[in-house]
């Protein structure tokens, strides 16, 4: 009889690490269903939380609480009015999430992008992918790295200081305003409310407000040489948040709004409808072969849609507004111009794109 006890009390002081495999992975599964229901629920029913954490007793529900407060220095806070269970902080408990064939691939696509369109977290996104890789069954995470392999966009990227990148994020999270000097600015510092960062084209942009353009300015990022997070006080709200990244068209929105109308051709006409040009876009067919794409676009973005039917030409022709045609008018006297020119003498290379 006193060994029995003895026996029980070394049982009950042992490392949970280093009982029986039954018992030891049945206690995981319930931990891992604990936190997981703490997690995705503000606040959980005492015996809702019980039951999904598939305890068989009372008792056991409340030895692995205690365990996840007192091993992992979980912050589980008991209501005793509502008798309900919320999580304050999960300590160092990682819970286990089952994923999805899907998941997996959308989760490998992100990475590749990621590492693609942010080249200086490359090396850690190849690290994240080699511990996720590690879990996965070997069939699921060769479907991932296919996924991958096709979703890497075939875009030239700017060079990107991370920590300039990263302070405009954090400033744009926090509502700072940063104290920049762009290399193409003469007037020295500027104190700009950074708004959005959006990808365009083969470049990153900042959208944001100074006191000389208080409807907002783009600024590339690889022109800004410094920058020093400034102060909450004088942060301007933009007049658009939320909507500048959108669309392939969308920018910012400019001082006022134009009709956009582009007469599209065969075969453009065929595909055109594929993408989201912007959230404003309208398609009429005109034949049976032709399409009007027509769409109401801020003044700042009419550059980008004059260098989006340039790169389409012949088969995307301006319909309207003026402001649009003569912009592509332009770009196509300057590369007439440009064709005619003969670069042998180089003197005045400078000026071939005027």
């Amino acid at each position: 009889m006193q060994q029995d006890i003895q026996n029980r009390e070394a049982y009950s002081r042992a490392d949970p690490l280093k009982m029986g495999k039954s018992t030891s992975s049945a206690r995981a599964v319930r931990l891992n269903n604990i936190m997981r229901q703490l997690l995705f629920h503000r606040e959980v029913d005492g015996d809702a939380l019980m039951e999904a954490s598939c305890a068989n007793t009372r008792r056991t529900f409340e030895r692995d609480l205690q365990f996840l407060r007192t091993e992992h220095c979980a912050n589980i806070v008991y209501d005793p009015w509502k008798k309900s269970y919320r999580l304050e902080n999960r300590g160092s408990f990682v819970p286990t999430f089952p994923v999805s064939e899907r998941e997996v691939m959308g989760l490998m696509a992100g990475i590749r992008m990621a590492a693609h369109v942010l080249p200086y977290l490359k090396d850690e996104m190849t690290s994240l992918w080699s511990r996720i890789k590690a879990v996965l069954p070997e069939e699921l995470a060769q479907k991932g790295e296919a996924i991958g392999e096709a979703s890497v966009l075939a875009l030239p990227i700017t060079s990107l200081d991370p920590r300039i990148f990263e302070s405009l994020v954090e400033s744009i999270r926090t509502k700072r305003t940063v104290r920049l000097v762009c290399s193409t600015v003469e007037t020295g510092d500027l104190i700009v409310s950074p708004w959005e960062l959006f990808f365009q084209g083969d470049y990153w942009y900042l959208w944001g407000s100074h006191d000389d353009r208080p409807e907002g300015y783009t600024y590339p990022l690889h022109e800004i040489k410094s920058l020093i997070v400034w102060d909450r006080d004088n942060y301007a709200t933009p007049p658009d948040e939320g909507i500048l990244c959108s669309a392939c068209w969308t920018g910012p929105p400019g001082t006022s709004q134009h009709e956009v109308s582009i007469l599209v051709l065969p075969p453009l006409s065929s595909v055109v409808n594929a993408t989201l040009w912007h959230p404003t876009q309208r398609i009429t067919r005109l034949s049976r072969d032709a399409v009007l794409l027509e769409a109401t676009v801020g003044s700042n973005a009419l550059e980008t849609v004059a260098r989006w039917i340039m790169a389409r030409a012949p088969l995307a022709v301006p319909q309207s507004p003026e402001k649009l045609v003569d912009k592509v008018e332009r770009m196509l006297c300057g590369l007439r111009r440009n064709m005619d020119r003969d670069y042998q003498d180089l003197t005045d290379l400078g000026e071939a794109g005027d």
